[in-house]
């Protein structure tokens, strides 16, 4: 954490954490799991170009199938599939972004606390504990420095609404102007969630 902080800011007393592509370097594989279903699904290779601008069309995976296949019956079927190929447990666990561990002791040594705030599900998409993001938490090494995870079943609003945040805020029992949020573009939180955080 930063000894000076800017004027009118004060110390956080809680980080609240993004998983994807911000404590986890799970892209490739997320590209990788969506190139693999579809070519198994529907016999359609995709290049990697056409996977990583599907999987940045929307936050989640039915959304992001929408997006490329339209309204086509196929997509709850491809949904399983890439949860398979993702989760799949002879895949290695997913590598932590270099810096995020010596990061997370050093919060650690400060007394902060820390929550996980995820669009992933926290207990196991379609009831399966493997397709969580607890289990690979748990396989990455980096489950016991988290107080607080809020998954994608914890809350009706998801990001970029505010609530999955502010709920990590009183399961940490820390008011919302004494968290930092690392993950989420400041200006998607400022829009959707300027009066509540």
């Amino acid at each position: 954490m930063p000894t000076h902080l800017p004027p009118g800011v004060s110390q956080p007393l809680a980080v609240i954490f993004d998983f994807d592509d911000t404590l986890a370097n799970s892209f490739p594989t997320r590209v990788a799991a969506l190139q693999r279903c579809l070519s198994d699904q529907l016999e359609r290779p995709i290049s990697s170009v056409e996977a990583t601008r599907t999987i940045n069309s929307a936050p989640y995976i039915d959304d992001q199938l929408l997006w490329m296949l339209g309204d086509d019956p196929a997509i709850p079927s491809l949904v399983q599939a890439y949860r398979h190929h993702y989760y799949h447990p002879e895949r290695a666990p997913l590598e932590a972004f270099e810096g995020i561990r010596d990061a997370l002791s050093a919060l650690e040594r400060q007394r902060v606390s820390l929550a996980l705030v995820t669009s992933r599900y926290r207990t196991g998409a379609a009831g399966n504990p493997q397709w969580s993001v607890v289990h690979e938490l748990e396989r990455m090494g980096l489950s016991e420095w988290f107080a607080a995870i809020v998954g994608f079943e914890d809350t009706a609003g998801h990001k970029p609404s505010p609530e999955p945040f502010l709920l990590g805020c009183q399961l940490l029992g820390v008011p919302p102007a004494r968290v930092l949020a690392v993950g989420t573009p400041p200006s998607t939180l400022w829009e959707h969630g300027k009066r509540e955080l």
